[in-house]
């Protein structure tokens, strides 16, 4: 995968792919047990007090907007133009 872009914004350059980067910070927050793990331990009631904090609260809401700034493209079939690989699957810009 090949991605490239500004400060604001990144392409991100084959069907249904996200940067690793995000991907890996994802999953920090929210899912994986050696990270945060913050949407297992609230959506199973394990969530303490400690968990609602400020410091928390920022990562939830920097993922949130990371989330919204990304958009969904059309690829290309690949008769048209440079890309191969074809198929009409979204990818992530």
């Amino acid at each position: 995968m090949a991605c490239s872009g500004s400060r604001n914004s990144f392409v991100a350059l084959g069907a249904g792919t996200m940067p690793s980067a995000l991907v890996r910070l994802l999953q920090t927050v929210f899912s994986e047990e050696w990270g945060l793990n913050l949407r297992n331990r609230v959506a199973h009631g394990l969530a303490t007090e400690a968990d609602c904090s400020q410091a928390n609260l920022d990562k939830v809401l920097h993922n949130a907007l990371l989330l919204a700034g990304i958009r969904l493209v059309e690829q290309d079939d690949g008769s048209e133009g440079g890309e191969t690989g074809g198929g009409s699957a979204a990818g992530v810009k």
